[in-house]
């Protein structure tokens, strides 16, 4: 019963949308009316008045730090633990429904009230800037870095289940009459375009070891409906009006994370979607795929799924089941990036081969020198 409410739900997105729009108002007329401190207490005459100021001072300044950490930490960690429970909810089908709740819920935490930033692009930005020998600062890297770890345990349940990001787009979608969007030849242009501008915005962080992207990021003019830049407004119409058509254009066109995360999964051991001996390639799970990361002979690829959990539901042989990845992908979707992994893991195991003979040959010529 709950699961078809669930379902009922998803399917009226305009409304759902306005209903989050109206609650931001709401949230933000609240916070705007409250005072920032809270009003002193009324003087008892019963009672004494001591001051330690020194003892008084040190604690302010205790409780500023701890209150100060908390809300840098929040937010990460909120999204870590939320994106674990989505993990565990998708594995079964009873639970899967509950999905759209679960991105309502994080655009109005993660997106409105949060304001949309800090983010995990953002998070990513700052470890790649962490590299490039910034400050080491915890709440800056944890939201990307846990993320990655929950991905290759999980699959990738950040993108189809929490973002923030991708729930927008994914409330906004209410068209898929373009039969173009969904070739091939369209996912491929997608997939490039992703690639030239993942490797821009690198380029662009190691040029001016600066995150420029936050000051035309279309989804902070959309959660704050403020921007300084008229950049940021028109990219926020790009996204909108593309949203209206393409399913996730942003998460399948330009987000670097997304990239990353689909590359955690081509990795040994990271957890992925895949057919079963009762797959009867009926080609079911396809039809309802929106990310179109299902073939034509039903293979998933583990770099484009979401896991949304459409193509589970839609067997009713139950095909598709969870599996561990044995290998690395044969073809990786970068030219040549195949074949530099392999070389390195050829080159390691080369240098470990060799150390191991350096320290026999050692060992066997001290041994020698012993006995004479």
């Amino acid at each position: 019963m709950i699961g078809r409410w669930f379902k009922k739900m998803s399917g009226y997105r305009g409304i759902v949308l306005l209903l989050i729009v109206i609650s931001w108002f709401l949230i933000q007329g609240i916070a705007l009316g409250q005072e920032l401190e809270f009003l002193p207490l009324e003087k008892i005459d019963s009672f004494e008045t001591i001051s330690i100021p020194e003892f008084s001072e040190s604690f302010n300044k205790q409780k500023s730090e701890g209150s100060e950490t908390f809300e840098k930490l929040k937010y990460p960690i909120g999204a870590l633990l939320f994106t674990l429970f989505a993990g565990v909810m998708f594995r079964f089908k009873k639970t899967r429904p509950a999905r759209p709740l679960f991105l309502m819920g994080s655009l109005v935490i993660f997106g409105f009230i949060n304001g949309g930033c800090p983010c995990i692009i953002s998070s990513f930005q700052n470890f790649i800037l962490l590299g490039l020998g910034a400050e080491f600062k915890i709440h800056t890297i944890l939201w990307f870095v846990g993320i990655v770890a929950v991905t290759y345990l999980f699959g990738r349940v950040w993108c189809g289940w929490i973002c923030h990001l991708g729930a927008l787009q994914e409330f906004i979608y209410s068209s898929d009459r373009f039969d173009f969007f969904k070739g091939k030849r369209a996912q491929e242009i997608m997939r490039w375009i992703r690639y030239v501008l993942f490797a821009a915005l690198i380029i662009q962080l190691i040029s001016t070891k600066e995150i420029l992207f936050n000051r035309v990021d279309p989804f902070k003019v959309a959660f704050n409906l403020s921007s300084y830049y008229t950049a940021g407004w028109i990219l926020l119409g790009i996204l909108l009006i593309s949203s209206l058509f393409v399913y996730r254009p942003f998460c399948r066109a330009v987000c670097p994370v997304g990239l990353l995360l689909g590359w955690t999964n081509r990795l040994p051991g990271a957890s992925i979607i895949g057919r079963n001996k009762h797959c009867t390639g009926c080609l079911s799970c396809r039809k309802v795929c929106r990310t179109q990361a299902i073939d034509e002979y039903a293979n998933v690829s583990s770099p484009d799924c979401i896991m949304c959990g459409d193509c589970l539901d839609s067997c009713k042989k139950e095909g598709l089941s969870f599996f561990r990845k044995k290998y690395i992908d044969s073809t990786f979707p970068l030219p040549y990036i195949d074949g530099l992994l392999k070389s390195l893991f050829r080159t390691t195991s080369g240098i470990m081969q060799r150390s191991r003979s350096v320290s026999y040959m050692k060992r066997e010529k001290k041994n020698n020198e012993n006995l004479f």
